[in-house]
């Protein structure tokens, strides 16, 4: 006697299998780590670039200034310059954000400095002037400085440009800290 059983063909399968998920998430994982640091390193560039174009500005109305310094004879006090006073020494613009720096740059004239342990929230750019110190620097060594930092950063966290004027017959200079943007 024959018996027969009961073979039913099994039923083609689909999906993916455990691994092959796991493999897929890991993949995702790895692609989104990537593009993140990317990302990261494009905000990076682009805010470098912008305090490049804030020092450049700066380094103009500087050489504007001083130019109409001369052309007035004037060393010490004050010159107009978009309506506003702004003050000098040695024909140049004094280090000092309220009484130059934020008309220069035609920015936050409606607000004062931003203190330099504050995050920079309020304006495009924050400013503080007349100081003595630059953080990642240090103690000046003559002279004060000016420090313009860009929204989203404490002056602290070392992303800024300055603009130095020695107050010794030097001309000012100006330079970008930029290692911790």
């Amino acid at each position: 006697m024959r018996t027969y059983h009961n073979r039913t063909p099994l039923k083609a399968q689909s999906g993916f299998t455990l691994v092959e998920l796991i493999i897929v998430v890991v993949l995702l994982g790895i692609l989104a780590v990537t593009a993140f640091q990317h990302m990261k390193s494009l905000e990076k560039t682009a805010t470098q670039q912008m305090l490049l174009g804030v020092k450049n500005a700066v380094d103009s109305m500087v050489t504007m200034v001083y130019l109409k310094a001369q052309l007035e004879q004037v060393t010490n006090g004050n010159i107009d310059i978009y309506g506003y006073n702004i003050r000098l020494y040695d024909s140049y613009p004094q280090p000092h954000w309220n009484q130059a720096f934020r008309y220069l740059l035609y920015t936050s004239s409606a607000g004062s400095y931003t203190r330099a342990n504050n995050r920079c929230t309020d304006y495009p750019l924050c400013g503080v002037g007349n100081q003595r110190r630059m953080p990642g620097v240090g103690a000046l060594t003559s002279g004060r400085v000016v420090m313009i930092w860009p929204r989203g950063y404490r002056l602290n966290e070392r992303c800024y440009m300055y603009y130095h004027h020695p107050e010794n017959g030097n001309p000012p200079t100006t330079g970008l800290i930029e290692d911790g943007c």
